[in-house]
């Protein structure tokens, strides 16, 4: 002890003279190995307690901890499958790596002897079921290590296990079945022992089985089933097979109580099978006899009988039986049956209805023959006398005799007039109709005709006009023909027998009349000076056939084909013409016709105004009358003078502006405004030798403009007579009525420069004395009179020579 004292004291001066006199850190490290073969472990815990540490070894099985003080530590090692090592004690030196490298051993297998629910199990019972041979369970090695087991058995009645030995792997099992042979097993319970071994333990499994003891078969008879007149089916049942098996079983039966093998009327065997219920079919018994029954069963030990008796008494062997109302009642027929309910016990062979006119009839007479068996029957009966009171009853017969039904008696029915009734007649026109009957019923005689009258009065009688057709009962049709347009029928359907005619129901219906057409007026297209297009369309004939159609016209209103008509071939439909040689100018009235024997039908009136002239561009113009002068009611449109040579036309600014022969252009170098405003002329066209309006026609004097300004009172006024009322106008559009029809339009000018001014404020048009214009515009209502520069570009409007 002084010795470990000094050394102590001693490196504590030698280390105290140093800057830091702490103690150096040692470490811990080491290789973790299988003990059963050597190879590295990977992945086990390597904890020290002392300070919470803990680290996992790597593929080579290593692990290390570095700055540890010196002293004392415990080092727990785990891994999962493994023994685990714990508390081991190591010293940490300082200064030194010290070496730890243990051997870690595998957790050895475990055996269990399980179910398929995976339940631990000591007992094999197999119960005491003769069926009842196999039983099934599982080695499950629970373990981490191989399983090797073997199996010992030691009873002779277990002659099968499938499997005895072998090795598992860990977590796998082995299914084993045992099988018994219930022949070697004793009376009562057998118990014996399957021997589990292994390399690391042994188990036990107890095999229980109970073995059958010899006594008779107990038994039970049950009621009998198919019961007849003449058999029945009897029933029974072992309730215990027990030990030793039978060798026969079957019934015995009698007229007395407590039938045995020695008092039975006969021994009934039932063959031996593993059902422990058996039946057999008995036949040749005694009508209405009262039986009492056993079952029996034989093996080694003797006879057994069941401790029951069952009794029954046989069916009487009588059908019974109802007779069907009877239907369908005719003069000469019935429909009857009937319903057999129960056969007495023997079968049906035959079973029908009989009839007479006296009461109680019999098969002996006459009857129908409907089949064989239980159940319901129809039967029809035939060729009766109308009138008659008739019999009727069911009957069936079988091996006993025959038995008859309830007796029915019903009378035929009388002849009497057939019953029918008249359908609404359809597809109806001007001569033609289709109608019919139906003929329900036929009054108990052979029918000889029917059809249908009519008539134009009514109640018509086959005295009238008739149409008839062959058949008998059911729907039939007629067509009338040649019938009258627009008048009323009356019509019957009839049938006729020997008791005399029978009608239907009276109905009436019209002919079509026939009425002029329907004819649709078309509006007029394509308007010229001298033509026009037009037409109609025929929706409707009247009824009749159309002998002609075509469009009638005049300058008057309501023009008919006593006026001009253009007729066009067709009948139906629609048709279009083109109206030539008018007059141009003129208000024209038109009418589309169409003709059938009722005469003629007109479409709407439509009327339009052929155009007062052309230019050689193909624009047509109206014309409007105002005063002694007519004058175009729009601007002129032409490109061309009247011998068809070109007016140049000139869009561009500087080329206008030097321009000093006729010229055209459109308002803004826009064609679109050509419908509107029509063209801008400068002075120089209205003088061209070529003339500018059409031929009939010429650009208007300075006079004739007074002329026309004085007639609407003066030039104060006449702006507002002539300015069409139009939103093309900017507001005020002041004093604008347009009460002449000259509409006039703000189409604007241009000026030398080849500038465009005004559209929307004002009008411009030339005259043709040098070089006056006429100007209306938006905020006056009077009408402007101007010298005007020649190169300015105006509109026109051409007046009437």
């Amino acid at each position: 002890m002084k010795k470990i004292i000094y050394f102590t004291i001693a490196a504590t001066l030698f280390f105290g003279c140093k800057k830091n006199d702490r103690e150096p850190a040692g470490s811990v490290w080491g290789v973790i190995i299988n003990k059963n073969g050597n190879e590295y472990v990977q992945s086990a815990s390597v904890q020290i307690d002392q300070t919470g540490r803990k680290t996992f070894t790597g593929s080579d099985g290593r692990y290390e901890f570095k700055e540890l003080n010196p002293g004392e530590y415990t080092l727990n090692i785990t891994k999962a499958g493994y023994i685990a090592q714990t508390n081991y004690k190591i010293v940490v030196i300082p200064g030194i790596n010290t070496e730890y490298s243990p051997q870690l051993e595998k957790l050895p297998p475990s055996l269990r002897i399980i179910n398929d629910k995976g339940d631990t199990i000591s007992v094999l019972n197999f119960g005491s079921a003769a069926a009842d041979i196999t039983r099934l369970f599982n080695i499950y090695n629970d373990g981490l290590e191989s399983l090797e087991w073997q199996i010992t058995k030691t009873a002779i009645w277990i002659p099968t296990v499938s499997k005895t030995e072998g090795t598992l792997e860990p977590g796998l099992m082995q299914a084993v079945v045992v099988i018994i042979d219930r022949e070697k097993l004793i009376g009562g319970d057998n118990i014996t022992n399957l021997y589990v071994t292994s390399n690391n333990g042994s188990k036990e499994l107890k095999i229980k089985a109970t073995g059958a003891v010899d006594v008779l078969p107990p038994l039970s008879t049950f009621d009998v089933t198919n019961l007849k007149a003449n058999a029945a089916v009897f029933n029974g049942q072992i309730n215990n097979t027990n030990s030793p098996p039978y060798t026969e079983r079957g019934f015995v039966y009698s007229a007395s109580s407590m039938p045995t093998l020695t008092t039975t009327i006969a021994k009934i065997t039932a063959e031996v099978t593993l059902s422990s219920q058996f039946s057999k079919n008995v036949t040749d018994l005694i009508i209405d006899q009262k039986y009492f029954v056993r079952a029996y069963a034989i093996n080694s030990l003797g006879t057994a009988y069941s401790t029951n008796e069952v009794s029954f008494t046989t069916r009487n062997g009588k059908p019974v039986l109802t007779t069907t109302p009877c239907t369908n009642l005719t003069t000469k027929t019935i429909t009857s049956g009937g319903n057999i309910t129960d056969d007495g016990g023997l079968s049906i062979a035959e079973r029908g209805i009989c009839w007479n006119t006296m009461a109680n009839p019999t098969i002996d007479i006459i009857k129908t023959s409907d089949g064989s068996g239980t159940g319901s029957f129809t039967s029809n009966i035939i060729e009766l006398t109308p009138n008659t009171k008739y019999f009727v009853r069911a009957y069936a017969t079988n091996s006993f005799g025959t038995v008859y039904g309830n007796e029915i008696s019903i009378t035929t029915k009388q002849i009497v007039t057939p019953t029918l009734n008249t359908s609404d007649a359809t597809s109806i026109t001007t001569t033609t109709a289709i109608t019919g009957g139906n003929l329900t019923e036929d009054g108990g005689a052979t029918i000889t005709q029917r059809g249908i009258c009519y008539s134009t009065t009514q109640i018509p009688t086959t005295a009238s006009n008739i149409i008839f057709t062959n058949g008998t009962t059911g729907a039939f049709t007629c067509n009338l023909t040649g019938l009258t347009p627009g008048i009323k029928y009356y019509a019957r359907a009839y049938a006729i027998n020997s008791a005399g005619t029978g009608y239907g129901n009276e109905i009436s219906f019209t002919t079509t009349a026939i009425v002029l057409p329907t004819v649709i007026t078309n509006d007029a297209t394509a308007v010229t000076t001298t033509t026009v297009m037009s037409g109609g369309n025929v929706t409707n004939d009247g009824n009749a056939a159309i002998t002609e159609r075509g469009i009638c016209y005049s300058t008057t209103p309501t023009p008919t084909t006593a006026n001009i008509k253009l007729v066009i071939s067709g009948t139906m439909g629609l048709f279009t013409c083109n109206l030539p040689g008018l007059t141009s100018g003129l208000k024209y009235y038109a009418r589309a016709y169409a003709t059938n024997s009722a005469g003629t039908g007109y479409g709407k009136e439509i009327n339009f105004t052929t155009f007062a002239l052309v230019d050689n561009d193909k624009n047509y113009y109206n014309a409007i009358t105002i005063g002694t002068q007519t004058w175009m009611k729009e601007n002129l449109k032409t490109t061309k003078y009247r011998d068809s040579s070109t007016i140049t036309h000139i869009a561009d600014n500087t080329t206008w502006t030097t321009q000093i022969t006729g010229a055209y252009c459109w308002y803004d170098n826009d064609i679109n405004n050509k419908t509107t405003y029509g063209a801008l002329y400068n002075f120089y066209t209205m003088v061209d030798n070529r003339n500018l309006c059409p031929t009939g026609w010429h650009v208007p004097t300075d006079t004739e403009w007074t002329t026309l300004t004085d007639y609407l009172g003066g030039e104060s006024m006449a702006g507002g007579e002539l300015k069409a009322i139009s939103t093309l106008w900017n507001d005020p559009n002041t004093g604008a009525n347009n009460s002449r029809g000259f509409t006039a339009f703000p189409g604007g000018y241009r000026r030398e420069d080849g500038s465009y001014y005004g559209i929307g404020n004002g009008g411009y048009w030339w005259s043709g004395t040098e070089a006056w214009d006429r100007k209306l515009y938006y905020d006056q209502s009077s009408i402007g009179r101007y010298d005007g520069k020649k190169g300015y570009g105006l509109s026109v409007r051409c007046v009437k020579d």
